[in-house]
């Protein structure tokens, strides 16, 4: 994995008045290469300690910083995935997932601690059935509270999902090292990921509440 960080300088043709931050990330994953039983059940066999074997994962991201004013700022980003499913979630018949995802996000500051946020979001993937677009509106009234409201839409042909709205929204209170969120809406069925643990979930719809504190 390596990733490269660059500011452009303020006051150029690029960098405009208070400079633009760029930063580029490369990474790939992938087992070694070698000779091993498919049940692991022999112990001797030769592996290539620098060869790459079965690719699992590779994400390549560039994402840009642009403040605009003192009050409006955007990021921009754009990612390319590869994602070997049968591999990583040991199904045997599915086929590795390629996807380009284009997140477009603009956040304005009214001052006294308020600030509306906007985000957009495409997802292109190699199945025209599962081609994703979403958005996500959040304000804040204070440092302390905040509310948001937010919808993914499948724009491709999957019958089990076109058409469909996952609709949430909520909010969350923090003081100090606490926070607090409420959430109301949809949940999409699959694999969800939270501070490196992942589990399967099934489509729902409900209520639910999270408390986060720091020590």
């Amino acid at each position: 994995q390596v990733d490269i960080f660059y500011k452009i300088k303020k006051d150029t043709p690029l960098g405009g008045k208070y400079g633009t931050k760029v930063a580029l990330n490369l990474s790939y994953w992938a087992g070694l290469k070698g000779n091993i039983n498919s049940d692991f059940s022999n112990p001797d066999y030769d592996m290539d300690i620098l060869g790459f074997g079965d690719k699992y994962f590779s994400d390549i991201s560039l994402e840009i910083r642009k403040k605009w004013s003192k009050k409006w700022s955007s990021i921009f980003y754009y990612v390319n995935q590869y994602y070997n499913k049968s591999v990583i979630e040991t199904t045997a018949t599915s086929k590795p997932i390629k996807s380009n995802i284009v997140i477009i996000e603009t956040t304005y500051k009214m001052g006294k601690g308020r600030s509306l946020r906007f985000e957009a979001q495409k997802l292109w993937s190699d199945s025209k059935s599962h081609d994703w677009i979403g958005g996500t509106i959040e304000f804040n009234l204070n440092p302390r509270f905040s509310i948001y409201i937010n919808d993914i839409y499948n724009s491709g042909e999957d019958s089990a999902t076109e058409e469909t709205h996952y609709y949430n929204f909520g909010g969350s209170f923090t003081k100090g090292a606490t926070r607090l969120g409420l959430n109301y809406g949809r949940q999409r069925a699959g694999l969800v990921c939270v501070g490196g643990v992942c589990r399967q979930v099934p489509e729902a719809t409900g209520l639910s509440m999270n408390l986060t504190m720091s020590f």
